[in-house]
């Protein structure tokens, strides 16, 4: 059997010459496992606040990620074993930057870098205390089920080389459904999943007991089969869980990396060298039909470049629609929390501006009150809805991937009909979408009052005038901001939609061409077909 470089060198040859740009994707995954020193990924995967920073800065012995009640991770950051401590960004255009260890935070915190401004793709570290792990890569990212970067046009490059995929689920909410969701979307990347039931230690030992039972039997029951879940906690006098962690998920796995890295390159080789043979053998039927029979392929191969256009408009009319719909509710869904909002707002200020100030400082009170309060309510209502939102991106997506996998198995299965020969059909799944970020920097969504600066005013005279005022514009600026909160919010979600909706054209078009090029094969092609596939490796057969 030859060399796995070897073989991927002829699969992309083949697919080069072929036009089989269907399978891009998965040369790519193979060339970055192939190559010198290639690193296999542990995901630390989960929602917001699930524990995955905290779990990461505990195996690396000190705080080198952000955490917060707030979503601090905006990027995927990596930490690997090292010689000395070291740090670098990617940044989008691709730049690879050496930066200090003390400037990670200012690209990996949502509040440092928001919405991505620096621009980076990944932040990798390099640490002492992972040394031990060599040849393993663990991968934190952005909270709130999402494994995508800000530049979120292809799914995260480092997925297909996952070895190990860590799920953290929180003891304070195990498993929803979203954990579900996402333990489902990991299992068709990596080969191994293991739950880590993080902060254990708010569970007296029979809760514990009793919540492993639960976890346990529901994934049994969900998936089939059953996952290993490991308690864990930070707290020093959970030591003896960590080491359990250690001894029998992360040793094991590092001990075997050569191995496993192994076995998923075969995999995907034997994966790609499949389908190159499924086309080839298909152009070669192609090619062996009748002028009077090639014609019709012609025509077939028309009609779906003709369906393809239909495809693009319908998916901007499908985009439109949901933007539409997707501010609607989400400003419905904010309002109705404004009887709250303005009752709190009310309260802040009557204890904020209750002291004896002059009108100046009573009014720069009364600005630096609402910012506070804004901010607060930003975040808080952030996660309120937090379920709305996922329900929102997660709709945004799926409507297009349905379009997107309907239409690509019409074309194989017309095309596979037509020549009388089998087609490869797979199903595309988009990358997981990435929730947006409230924006709580209060100079986007609160607007000064220079009108209430009347300096030459006696403030002790007007105190209860003046406060008096100042709520009257509670329920105008309770409107105003979370109007204004809506609209963010939905124009992101709307960001992370588009990005899905080209995600599956590309695929759609990818298979598109691909099957076009196979249906106009002409005699002529036969010899270098028949030696395009001797020079494929023999895979092995089919299961079933």
């Amino acid at each position: 059997m030859r060399g796995a470089e070897s073989r991927l060198a002829a699969i992309e040859s083949v697919s080069g010459a072929f036009g089989m740009k269907v399978l891009r994707g998965q040369i790519t995954a193979c060339k970055c496992l192939l190559s010198e020193g290639a690193e296999v990924n542990v995901a630390v995967l989960g929602k917001f606040k699930a524990g995955k920073s905290s779990f990461l800065n505990c195996l690396a012995g000190r705080d080198v990620l952000p955490t917060g009640v707030v979503p601090v991770t905006a990027i995927v950051t990596e930490l690997y074993g090292a010689a000395s401590e070291t740090a670098s960004v990617k940044l989008l255009g691709g730049e690879v930057r050496e930066i200090p260890l003390s400037e990670v935070p200012d690209y990996v915190n949502e509040e440092r870098n928001p919405k991505n401004r620096r621009g980076a793709a990944s932040v990798a570290i390099g640490l002492p205390a992972l040394a031990e792990y060599e040849g393993a890569r663990f991968v934190d990212t952005p909270g709130l089920d999402s494994a995508l970067r800000h530049n979120t046009e292809t799914s995260l490059d480092w997925l297909p080389n996952t070895g190990l995929a860590l799920i953290t689920i929180s003891a304070d909410s195990p498993l929803s459904e979203q954990d579900l969701a996402l333990i489902e979307k990991t299992r068709a990347h990596s080969p191994e999943i293991t739950l880590l039931l993080a902060k254990a230690d708010r569970l007296t030992p029979g809760e514990l007991v009793q919540l492993l039972g639960f976890v346990r039997g529901r994934l049994k029951e969900h998936f089939g089969r059953e996952l290993p879940v490991y308690p864990f906690s930070i707290k020093p006098e959970f030591a003896a869980l960590r080491e359990e962690f250690r001894e029998k998920v992360l040793k094991p796995f590092a001990s075997g990396i050569g191995a496993l890295r192994a076995r998923i390159v075969e995999h995907k080789l034997g994966s790609l060298e499949r389908q190159c043979r499924d086309y080839l053998l298909a152009a070669k039927t192609a090619a062996r039909k009748s002028e009077e029979e090639r014609g019709q392929l012609e025509a077939l191969a028309n009609a779906q470049r003709a369906r393809f256009g239909t495809l693009r408009n319908d998916f901007k009319t499908i985009l439109e629609r949901n933007a539409g719909q997707c501010r609607s509710r989400l400003e419905a869904a904010l309002l109705a929390h404004a009887p709250d909002v303005m009752r709190e707002l009310k309260t802040v200020l009557r204890s904020k501006l209750s002291r004896p100030l002059n009108l100046l400082k009573m009014t720069r009170a009364y600005s630096a009150a609402m910012e506070e309060f804004f901010a607060g309510q930003t975040a808080a209502l952030f996660q309120k809805e937090k379920p709305l939102l996922e329900k929102l991106a997660l709709e945004g997506a799926a409507s297009f991937t349905a379009m997107a996998n309907d239409f690509t198995s019409r074309l194989a299965q017309e095309a596979g009909k037509a020549l009388g020969a089998r087609l490869p059909q797979s199903r595309w799944q988009p990358p997981p979408a990435r929730l947006p970020l409230p924006d709580v920097r209060i100079g986007q969504a609160f607007d000064s009052h220079m009108e209430l600066l009347w300096f030459l005013i006696p403030a002790r005279l007007l105190r209860k005038r003046l406060l008096g005022h100042f709520e009257s514009l509670v329920p105008f600026e309770a409107e105003k901001n979370l109007t204004r909160l809506a609209m963010g919010l939905a124009d992101d979600i709307n960001k992370t939609g588009r990005t899905a909706m080209l995600a599956a054209l590309d695929y759609a078009q990818a298979t598109l061409d691909t099957i076009e090029r196979l249906l106009r094969s002409h005699p002529d092609t036969l010899k270098e077909i028949d030696s395009a596939l001797a020079g494929l490796e023999n895979p092995e057969p089919r299961a079933g």
